[in-house]
């Protein structure tokens, strides 16, 4: 029985981590229990013209395997944009950006921020693009390529705004 054991010890986890991972139940060989993969999109309202404000809104989501401690997702906008406005973010209208506090995120869950922003009197672009990106990540993410997105508006002034 003794010889048993040692054995028994190495196909434990490797005949269980796996079915355990597959149940969802576990992490998936190979990933690091201590990362938390996010990936950011960013969406914007109204999607017509006739207005002269959008709301830009990004959703963070968590693909784990770890829950997120801290994070932070970063929105710049172009000098097109004027008064924004962001509900518990801070905003720096000189560098025009605003940062927002995400808090905690678990695994699985999906967390919104948004960014309201006025087209200026004279801006007349077909090329206003608005960028979100995750900063001040913990843990790390194993994936940084999905971390920012932009989204492209265009205004005629302040009466035509296309997100």
């Amino acid at each position: 029985m003794s010889r048993l054991r040692p054995i028994a010890a190495r196909l434990a986890p490797a005949l269980l981590l796996p079915l355990l991972a597959t149940l969802g139940l576990a992490a998936p060989a190979g990933a690091d229990p201590a990362q938390a993969d996010l990936s950011v999109t960013l969406d914007a309202s109204p999607k017509g013209l006739g207005v002269n404000a959008a709301t830009f809104t990004a959703s963070v989501t968590n693909a784990g395997p770890a829950a997120v401690g801290a994070a932070r997702v970063w929105f710049s906008y172009p000098a097109g944009f004027t008064a924004p406005t962001a509900s518990g973010c801070t905003l720096d209208r000189t560098n025009r950006t605003a940062v927002c506090a995400l808090g905690a995120i678990p695994s699985g869950a999906t967390v919104t921020k948004r960014l309201t922003l006025h087209a200026g009197l004279l801006t007349m672009s077909g090329n206003l693009p608005v960028t979100a990106a995750l900063v001040d990540l913990t843990p790390s993410d194993p994936d940084p390529g999905n971390n920012s997105a932009v989204h492209v508006c265009s205004a005629l002034t302040l009466l035509l705004v296309s997100c």
